[in-house]
């Protein structure tokens, strides 16, 4: 089996840089799948991003911290007229 390094997980960043939509970056700092600083690099191309990263936290943020997720995503979506 081939490993996989996620951290170099082909993304256009040239896509990204023209979206147009708000964005919701979501990571846990314990993330051993695909590490934080990848929410930095895309916080920093995404025009209409934000970020929230939860502390203690591994890659499974809805589930390791469901009600945290779930409040930080019902606020975003109200801040936003969506909920």
């Amino acid at each position: 089996m081939t490993r996989c390094d996620r951290s170099q997980l082909p993304l256009d960043l040239e896509v990204l840089a023209k979206l147009d939509l708000p964005v919701l970056l979501i990571h846990g700092t314990q993330d051993v799948v695909i590490p934080v600083s990848r929410t930095w690099e895309l916080l920093n191309v995404i025009p209409n991003a934000d970020a929230h990263v939860f502390s203690q936290c591994g890659h499974w943020s809805q589930v390791e911290r469901a009600t945290e997720f779930n409040r930080l995503i019902t606020e975003y979506l109200r801040a936003r007229g969506v909920a």
